[in-house]
């Protein structure tokens, strides 16, 4: 029989659990990424049976952990470790079937992951594969293993269908009868793992497969997109054999935004906590745990502190971008207690620290995919999951928005004439523009910066006024509450995917072509059950928000992007915002024509009093690995305060 799957294994370990602890593990960015660190591993006394050794076991609803003299329940709580530095690419895990592995790769990659946690192993080096000598012993930390990943619709009926008749396997340590031949596939790949390392290790520890609500057992009727109700697969199919001592779990991903059933379907979208207050999140995980048998981990839950959003829940606004560091902490605290009170085993929070290599389904397609790790993208949620965040440190100030200059020099200065000087200076996260205009005022209209980007597009008036060259963009200044970033139709990457993107409602100034910008968060989807057709659904990412920034003192944030006071005015633009595909090579996209072009740099120009002052070019030079310092978001210390009340299951 052959089956094929593309695996990805994550372990857990007690150090997850520790992150958070007093001593602020994580800090010191070298012990993050493995390096030297102060913090005491307790050595930790396994549980002998005369056969076989253990630290950790499943008992009813939770794990239970040895002390030394008995077994006592344990309640997981930790972080996922993200995959890569900025400038990095790990190997991506996307399950295509030209990726797929034989399931004797599967096998050889168990037995490697075993040797390599018993400190055993040399690996071979192997694209988008972990490789080296590994030579530490770490196996009494390790809490348990979870195989695989998330599994789709495709996948699981590809596998049924290839394998009609394989509805049952009889292990040493797993067995199965009458189940789907994907849920096969697992019980045979988590025999191998189990039967390996107790045969050459004489050790043992708990076992699950990666899964989410995609693929639960429950029937959500209401989902618009049929592919996320199609499956189902639980553990609960699978059964320990006599040699298995330690037990099987539950894992699965569940996030507050996705699929559309965690709000659309009845009774999550009604459901209230103690508080009164309807909580989808919590009316979920409840419905979980009363379908599994099994104790349940949720072993990634998370919220991504970006600018841009991806998805929304429109019932409680726990939503996939968006979101302030501070507002993600509150978000994280409030879903691992909704954990905790719906008797799961245990949470992961995801992430660690942001991932620059990340995509996500509505900007993808506007960033070239070579260059994505050497940029911060804050308009791509998927981006900035993490606690910890990385501060571009390119500029030698860089500036804090305050509506003072003390952060610029003569040499940032691209623009002045009369009283008018532009200041303007970049990153590998922003461009940064400070306006210094002594007969400004900037809470009303009429000043107005405009990018010409893109040489063979955009818009050569704005309004009345005639621009020194065609604009792709239009920066609108209008006090606290009405300033935005503008863009002409062929310049906007964000909208023009979307096959009817101009029947959008985009709101546009009477006189001139510029409309607001907007990310698609969702296409427009009947709901079955209700019969109710929602179009679709945008956020207008080019709408600024007023504010201080200064990232040194932790004033303001992601969600931050301009300020003012008397005659200077600061802002601070994403690169993203401004149609670039890779900022590092001047790269930006043509999206009219489907491609992408090379430019020299940025005109920038300035109209004053709704007069054009003139335009200037910005250039900066390309660069091929961005400058960067690790920081801890406000999210970390808010979680942290809240994991130390966590000590027991109860």
């Amino acid at each position: 029989m052959k089956r094929k799957l593309l695996l990805k294994i994550l372990i857990l370990t007690i150090l997850a659990g520790t992150l958070m602890g007093r001593g602020r593990i994580g800090e010191n960015e070298d012990f993050a990424h493995g390096g030297k660190g102060s913090t005491e591993i307790k050595e930790e006394t396994l549980y002998d049976d005369g056969n076989t050794s253990y630290l950790f076991r499943v008992e009813g609803k939770y794990f239970q952990k040895y002390d030394g003299s008995e077994f006592k329940d344990y309640y997981i709580k930790g972080v996922n470790i993200g995959s890569s530095k900025p400038n990095t690419f790990p190997g991506e895990l996307g399950v295509t079937q030209d990726a797929f592995s034989d399931i004797k790769d599967v096998k050889k990659d168990l037995r490697d992951l075993v040797n390599i946690i018993h400190g055993n192993a040399k690996v071979e080096k192997r694209v988008g594969h972990a490789y080296g000598n590994y030579t530490r012993d770490i196996s009494k930390y390790v809490i348990g293993w979870i195989l695989g990943i998330e599994s789709d619709q495709s996948l699981v009926e590809g596998t049924r269908d290839a394998n009609k008749h394989v509805t049952s396997y009889s292990g040493d340590y797993l067995s199965c009868e009458k189940v789907e031949p994907y849920e096969v596939f697992w019980c045979e790949i988590g025999d191998y793992a189990l039967k390996y390392e107790d045969e050459k290790y004489h050790m043992q520890r708990p076992v699950s497969y990666s899964n989410w609500p995609t693929a639960d057992v429950m029937k959500h009727p209401n989902e618009p997109l049929s592919k996320e109700d199609a499956i189902s697969l639980t553990v609960d199919d699978l059964n320990a054999q006599n040699k298995f001592k330690t037990g099987i779990f539950a894992s699965y991903h569940v996030y507050s935004y996705y699929p559309n059933f965690m709000f659309s379907e009845e009774p999550y979208c009604s459901y209230k906590d103690e508080s009164g207050k309807i909580n989808t999140y919590l009316g979920y995980l409840k419905n979980l745990i009363a379908h599994n048998k099994c104790p349940v981990l949720i072993a990634e839950f998370g919220i991504p502190a970006s600018r841009g959003v991806t998805h929304v829940n429109p019932i409680t606004g726990f939503n996939q971008g968006g979101v302030s560091a501070r507002q993600q902490g509150e978000m994280l605290v409030s879903m691992f207690k909704d954990i905790k009170k719906s008797k799961c085993a245990g949470g992961l929070v995801f992430v660690w620290e942001d991932e620059w290599f990340k995509r996500t389904w509505n900007t993808m397609d506007y960033t070239n995919s070579d260059y994505r790790a050497y940029w911060n993208d804050v308009q791509t949620s998927e981006q900035h999951f993490g606690l910890a965040e990385y501060i571009s440190t390119e500029c030698d100030l860089i500036p804090v928005l305050d509506g003072e200059l003390d952060e610029w020099s003569k040499k940032d200065i691209i623009f002045e004439k009369n009283d008018t000087k532009i200041y303007v200076k970049c990153d590998s996260t922003y461009v940064y523009i400070a306006i210094q205009d002594k007969k400004a005022d900037f809470d009303k209209k009429g000043n107005n910066l405009y990018f010409d980007i893109n040489p063979n597009t955009g818009c050569g008036n704005y309004g009345d006024i005639k621009l020194s060259s065609d604009a792709d963009f239009i920066l609108h200044i209008e006090g606290k509450n009405k300033t935005r970033l503008l863009v002409d139709p062929d310049s906007d990457s964000y909208v023009r995917a979307e096959p009817d993107w101009e029947k959008l409602n985009l709101v546009k100034d009477k006189k001139d072509s510029f409309h607001r910008i907007y990310l698609i968060t969702d296409k427009s989807l009947l709901y079955p059950q209700t019969k109710k057709r929602l179009p679709v659904q945008k956020s207008e990412t080019g709408l600024l928000h007023f504010g201080k920034v200064d990232v040194d003192d932790d004033i303001g944030d992601v969600l931050t992007d301009f300020y003012y006071k008397k005659h200077v005015f600061e802002v601070r633009i994403p690169w993203g915002l401004l149609g670039f595909s890779a900022p590092s090579v001047k790269e930006i996209n043509y999206s009219s024509k489907n491609t992408t072009l090379k430019v020299d740099g940025i005109n920038i120009g300035y109209i004053s009093a709704n007069k054009n002052i003139g335009e200037k070019q910005f250039k900066w030079d390309s660069w091929e690995h961005a400058s960067y310092r690790h920081h801890l978001r406000q999210s970390y210390y808010i979680l942290q305060e809240y994991l130390e009340t966590i000590d027991t299951v109860h």
